[in-house]
């Protein structure tokens, strides 16, 4: 087929077609003055394995009015989405990247768009400074300078979004099933039992938020994250509560699991209290020291359960002296001093018993054990302590294992 001759006919028809496409204006012109905008809102993060924004919606045709620069493009789609509270990001398809001038948008057909909260946005180096508007971390040590933190939040905080959440189709179908709850809010009566006294003290009610799922477990509990709501200091806490198959063997040597669980609250008292009077004792170059956390006895739906702070913090979990009287040493500070505070309990009470079990994160401390020289009780019958007494033998282990080093020498412990 011959090609069409291009007379100035038909160039004067084809500038026509073109301008009448175009809004009557040149590519240029369009480019940068459009009119209207071919938009494609997309979910606020990546989902599924290909890690892709989802489409939410159909195209949709926005309104512009002046000209194509980044800035005004995301004021443009905002007043269309009425999304007036949120930021508005960019995107050069369903995954990314964000644009960050309109140069480098080689292809207007569609523009690929999320809304992002503002509290979630990442701050920018061309972003306005907002200084003036943040809230004090903490309240300044000057009381002549002391700033009101609650006339500050009632001027500066933001007032929440009424922008409902952009849920893509994935999300909207997951929340057609149940989604159970992962805690529950419980009210228990606590107990504390004061060594000084040697008496249980008047129960008092608290309620917590518990987490359904245990997330750690031991040879003889389980572990529930729980928080505190009221009745105590708010913070983290963890309740404690046998397993199933360890109750008939406690019911057989202590009679109870009641028996057995409060026993094991004294026991962490006398623990926390050995730990006090060493603190007390120290030369001021032993340096920090240890410490118990407080433990309460409760009952959850009849079952005897522990309550105690949840032990927070950068450290690693370590054992430090089993209840057998073994020694893990790593030659580390806490380590040794782990070594003699077990020596010094055994001095301290005149070589009658012995805390073991010493586990915990640096110098916080938790789940003591405690072997006795004798086993059971004056009548007999009684097992002294808990199940983790393997007395005389763990005593006699730990004094074959254990040499005496300098923190035993600043507290005068001799050489057994």
């Amino acid at each position: 087929m011959s090609k069409r001759k291009k007379t100035p006919a038909w160039e004067d028809f084809k500038e026509k077609v073109c301008k009448k496409r175009t809004g009557g204006k040149s590519k240029e012109e369009t480019q940068n003055g459009v009119d209207y905008l071919t938009v494609q809102r997309l979910s606020a993060s990546v989902e599924g394995k290909c890690q892709k924004y989802s489409r939410i919606g159909p195209l949709t045709m926005v309104p512009i009015n002046s000209e194509a620069t980044l800035q005004n493009i995301k004021d443009a789609c905002k007043k269309h989405f009425q999304a007036t509270n949120m930021d508005c990001d960019i995107l050069a398809g369903e995954r990314g990247p964000s644009y960050t001038e309109a140069s480098q948008i080689k292809d207007w057909k569609v523009l690929h768009i999320r809304f992002i909260e503002l509290n979630n946005t990442v701050p920018r180096s061309d972003a306005p400074d907002r200084r003036e508007n943040q809230i004090p971390q903490s309240a300044p040590c000057s009381p002549s300078k002391s700033v009101d933190i609650r006339k500050s939040i009632t001027k500066h905080a933001p007032m929440p979004s009424q922008i409902p959440a952009s849920l893509p189709l994935s999300a909207m179908l997951k929340l057609g099933k149940l989604i159970t709850p992962k805690t529950d809010v419980v009210t228990l009566t606590f107990e504390e039992f004061s060594v000084k006294h040697r008496t249980w003290l008047d129960p008092f009610e608290v309620r917590l938020s518990l987490q359904k799922e245990k997330f750690a477990s031991g040879a003889f509990r389980d572990a529930y994250e729980a928080k505190a709501l009221s009745g105590i200091p708010a913070g983290k806490y963890v309740l404690k509560k046998f397993k199933e198959d360890q109750i008939s063997s406690i019911k057989d040597l202590f009679g109870s699991v009641e028996n057995h669980t409060r026993k094991a609250v004294q026991m962490n008292a006398l623990a926390r209290n050995f730990a006090k009077s060493l603190e007390l004792e120290r030369p001021k170059e032993f340096g920090d020291t240890f410490t118990y956390t407080k433990v309460y006895f409760s009952k959850l739906n009849e079952e005897c359960v522990t309550v105690e702070n949840f032990l927070d913090g950068n450290g690693v979990f370590s054992k430090y002296v089993n209840n057998t009287g073994d020694i893990y040493p790593d030659g580390s500070e806490v380590s040794l001093k782990a070594e003699t505070f077990v020596h010094y309990t055994y001095v301290k009470s005149e070589k009658a018993l012995m805390v073991v079990d010493i586990q915990g994160k640096g110098y916080c401390l938790s789940d003591p054990e405690i072997a006795s020289a004798e086993l059971r009780d004056t009548d007999g019958q009684t097992i002294l302590f808990c199940s983790g007494n393997l007395s005389y033998s763990a005593i006699e282990r730990f004094k074959d294992v254990h040499m005496c080093n300098k923190y035993c020498a600043l507290i005068k412990l001799d050489k057994e």
